[in-house]
């Protein structure tokens, strides 16, 4: 299965400028993470792949179907 994805020009991350004023987006320090993830994040995690089903297929390789 071929899955894609646009990632965002690195130019508009660091600053973006206007005629009259200069704007900075401040992105989170790296520094700040915790070294495990939440537990929301493990629980969606696990739904996630509760709800996850692939079937083998004769045209193409395989199915993925997220039941919701």
């Amino acid at each position: 299965m071929i899955k894609t994805s646009t990632l965002p020009s690195t130019s508009s991350l660091k600053t973006t400028e206007t005629s009259e004023t200069k704007e900075e987006i401040n992105l989170p320090d790296p520094d700040s993470y915790r070294d495990e993830p939440s537990a929301l994040s493990i629980n969606n995690i696990l739904n996630y792949s509760k709800s996850l089903k692939i079937f083998k297929s004769e045209f193409v390789k395989e199915i993925e179907v997220v039941n919701t």
